[in-house]
């Protein structure tokens, strides 16, 4: 369970002269008290994760209950492919996002609309965020959840963000890490913390993510070359380039891509069987550079030698 708390209130204008807080402006909607005492604008957000619950099954009951006065709606959303409905307040979503603000109360045209149609957002996603605005709970679930982020990024609500990239990281497992690693890159400039967490995962996980589908098809170049330059990784070199033949032949408009990651791999850490071998085969690495490894791994053994294990593998991890 996660919190967070708005430091300072929010003001929001209600016609052209009053200026009221959001707990004025509840009081004027005539919210009971114990309505108004859970609400408070989400000055304290609880995030509760979701099972398989129906997020829109939760919304449908909330909506007829005291906390959501649906016969006080004056706006209605109409959300999603399937067009789905959201009876809200204008003045209760004012005061909780400023984007919201600036939409309901502003010069747009949604401001003199009694339907506003979001057609691009998630329907689970913005009943989440709605029942969040109503009641201080946020109900999360893996299969809406980066939906709800990039719809509580796009209101400007960050202590969502924070406490669903927080629920994000924590249930990161070896087969989507690289697909949150993707979604996390784009935030990489506003939660840059975020990114850099999710990355630490799969450098200590590396080994297991690599052989996994989800590193195959969510794998961008720019974090293979980030892991094939990480000092980081827990993962042998072969388990490396590995990875990287896999990722290459995965799709063949990366083979460039592949062969300047290839620069990357570091042949001393090879056995002579690894680089005669699958390396050498894999035609990603100049055979001139292959030679040149061998060669002085021959002038290596010729002065230092185990007499126990002569032809011993190497077995050097980066993250060591």
């Amino acid at each position: 369970m996660w919190t967070c708390r708005r430091v300072s209130p929010i003001y929001i204008w209600v016609g052209e002269t009053e200026l009221l807080t959001a707990h004025q402006v509840m009081a004027k909607l005539s919210y009971p008290n114990s309505a108004l005492e859970l609400t408070r604008v989400s000055s304290h957000v609880t995030v509760t994760p979701l099972a398989d619950n129906d997020v829109l099954d939760r919304f449908v009951r909330l909506s007829s209950g005291d906390v959501y006065r649906k016969r006080e709606a004056d706006v209605t959303f109409v959300v999603g492919f399937n067009g789905n409905e959201f009876d809200c307040h204008r003045a209760v979503l004012a005061a909780y996002s400023k984007v919201m603000n600036n939409m309901l109360y502003g010069s747009l045209r949604e401001a003199h609309e009694s339907r506003i149609k979001l057609e691009d957002f998630d329907e689970e996603a913005f009943a989440a965020f709605i029942e969040c605005v109503y009641t201080g709970t946020l109900a999360v679930h893996m299969s809406f959840i980066c939906n709800l982020i990039y719809l509580c990024d796009y209101y400007d609500v960050p202590c969502l963000v924070q406490c669903c990239c927080s629920w994000l990281h924590d249930n990161l497992v070896v087969d989507n890490m690289c697909e949150i690693l993707k979604f996390a890159s784009s935030f990489e400039i506003s939660y840059p913390q975020f990114y850099k967490r999710c990355f630490k995962r799969i450098e200590d996980r590396a080994a297991s993510v690599f052989i996994t589908d989800g590193f195959l098809e969510h794998t961008t170049a720019e974090h293979m070359e980030k892991l094939a330059t990480s000092n980081q990784l827990e993962a042998t070199e072969i388990q490396l380039f590995e990875a990287l033949r896999r990722w290459t032949e995965h799709d063949k408009r990366r083979r460039e891509q592949g062969s300047r990651v290839a620069k990357c791999i570091r042949l001393p850490l090879l056995t002579p069987d690894q680089l005669r071998g699958p390396v050498s085969e894999s035609n990603l690495i100049d055979s001139n550079a292959i030679l040149e490894a061998l060669a002085s791994m021959e002038d290596t053994s010729e002065c230092f030698t185990n007499p126990y294990q002569p032809d011993s593998p190497h077995i050097t991890l980066r993250g060591r």
